[in-house]
């Protein structure tokens, strides 16, 4: 299994304003400088999700829009970001948004 642990610098999203028949609520792209690492759909809780996989050296799929308040908490309040991502050579096994590679972050602010 291969681990890759991408760099986060910043990121795009959008949200459907109205669009009562389709599963999807919004999307975001995370991004190092000018490369996009991820492209992501967010979809209603009761529809089904596609597989994440590799495309073009892009993570791709579909997350849950349960936990899109939570993605946009970090995205907005984190620094520095890293996406982790564990794929087996056919499709990705997890994903991680991280504050580092590691489970460790400081307490608290710095003065």
């Amino acid at each position: 299994m291969q681990k890759f642990n991408l760099p986060v610098d910043h990121y795009t999203l959008s949200v459907e304003l109205k669009h009562l028949k389709s599963p999807v609520m919004g999307y975001f792209s995370l991004w190092n400088g000018t490369t996009r690492v991820a492209d992501f759909r967010f979809i209603r809780k009761e529809k089904s999700l596609n597989p994440l996989k590799i495309v073009d050296d892009v993570i791709v799929g579909d997350l849950s829009d349960t936990n899109r308040d939570a993605i946009i908490d970090i995205l907005r309040n984190e620094k520095p970001l890293r996406l982790l991502a564990w794929y087996d050579g056919e499709r990705v096994i997890s994903i991680r948004l991280a504050t580092s590679d590691t489970e460790l972050e400081p307490i608290g602010e710095g003065e």
